[in-house]
């Protein structure tokens, strides 16, 4: 199977561990990229800032995990950014929060993003999405 290029934008140092916790377990042939603001995040995906130039040190995401409170650009604005782009309107982003509202859940399926995962200390949630992920992955790439 080809591995899943992931990008995940996320500016808790101990979500980033859980989170790579989970992708361990669920999508072990990966490559994982790490941000930790959203403009960060936009300039991977766009070769922009300090990826200008780095396309091979900035694959295009199969998956974007995408934090929706994030410094500098949140990430409802990075998912807009991405899905109104016909080079990556494509990439499943999967936003993450600790957010109870509800207007956050629809903004994020609003502009395009493929699931909304609550984080909770188990990531519970997270796993089914990627196992779900995984299994597409599988079904598009084979063994």
């Amino acid at each position: 199977m080809k591995p899943v290029n992931i990008l995940l934008a996320e500016d808790s140092p101990t979500d980033v561990k859980i989170i790579e916790w989970v992708l361990e377990k669920e999508l072990p042939e990966r490559h994982l990229f790490k941000v930790g603001d959203g403009q960060q995040a936009l300039d991977f995906i766009f070769h922009t800032g300090d990826y200008e130039g780095k396309e091979d040190k900035a694959p295009t995401p199969d998956l974007i995990l995408l934090d929706i409170t994030m410094p500098k650009v949140d990430g409802i604005e990075v998912l807009r950014k991405v899905k109104a782009d016909q080079r990556f309107c494509d990439i499943h982003v999967v936003i993450l929060t600790h957010s109870q509202d509800e207007e956050d859940l629809n903004k994020s399926f609003e502009h395009g993003a493929v699931s909304f995962v609550r984080k909770t200390e188990t990531y519970e949630e997270l796993h089914s999405v990627l196992e779900l992920f995984r299994s597409y992955w599988t079904d598009k790439h084979g063994d």
